[in-house]
């Protein structure tokens, strides 16, 4: 895998932060305290935050 990702082209690489497990850990406990009640709206807001877009690509797999 390593050699894949050195080989890709930049554009195809994402740099992420040295502490984004403990960024991404925190947001999905943010989201779990706020899914219930008034705060559902905070928790969607919370979910929208954490994803950039979604991409789905057909494989052989399926």
């Amino acid at each position: 895998m390593a050699a894949a990702v050195a080989s890709a082209p930049a554009a195809n690489v994402v740099r992420l932060p040295a502490n984004n497990a403990a960024i991404y850990k925190q947001a999905v406990a943010d989201l779990e305290e706020h899914l219930t009640g008034e705060e559902a709206t905070y928790a969607r807001d919370t979910i929208r935050a954490l994803i950039d877009k979604v991409v789905i690509r057909p494989s052989e797999q399926r």
